[in-house]
This record gives structure tokens, sequence and C-alpha cells, in this order.
């Protein structure tokens, strides 16, 4: 995701390129990455054949923001009471923390 937000649209050859300089990872697992993004709604696909060129879907903060509501959502049907436990145990000494989360509850709670 990082490369994409700094490239923008970048066809896969082009990303492999940029991310071996980084790693060793293969065209295939690049190629297979990119795909899952694009089924998850993360990563948005244009163009055909050699035209093909990838972008993030989102800018990072969103991307951030969707992600860890996945997350934590995926957390909360599975271990609800362990998953609030651990968010209360995070924030309960941050009064910032707190207070945010308390007005988002509020707002979310208004919306309805």
């Amino acid at each position: 995701m990082e490369r994409l937000w700094a490239e923008g649209p970048v066809s896969l050859a082009n990303l492999h390129r940029a991310l071996a300089e980084e790693s060793t990872l293969a065209y295939t697992t690049v190629a297979t990455e990119l795909s899952r993004l694009v089924k998850k709604g993360f990563v948005v696909k244009s163009g055909a054949h050699l035209e093909t060129r990838y972008a993030a879907a989102f800018d990072r903060a969103s991307f951030v923001e969707r992600f860890v509501g996945a997350v934590v959502g995926d957390l909360v049907g599975a271990h609800r009471a362990a998953t609030i436990h651990g968010f209360v145990a995070a924030i309960a000494n941050d009064d910032a923390a707190l207070e945010q989360t308390l007005r988002l509850i509020h707002e979310r709670r208004n919306r309805s």
C-alpha cells in the first residue's frame, strides 16, 4: 500500500520492480496480493492486459480506519469480551483517548 500511495497508479511489473529493491518478493506473490487487495476493495484495477494499472482505493487515513475497523469488528465478533477488555485496558489511563472514544460513541448513537 505504501508504494501505491507513493507512486499512484502503477503496473504490476513496475510495482514488483520497486518492491524488489527492498525485498525478495516473487512476481507471483505481488500479483496474488494485489488481486486479494482488489477483491477486498482496498485497491482499484484499471486498464487491460499490458495497460493494467493498480492504485490505492483510499488515502492512507481512510485505509487505516477501514482496516482497523474490519479487524476490530472481526475480533469483537469472535472474542467480544476479550476485545472490549483489551481496548479498555489500552485507553483507561489516557484521558484524551477516553474522551475521544466517548465522543465517538455519542456521535454514532445520535446518527442512528
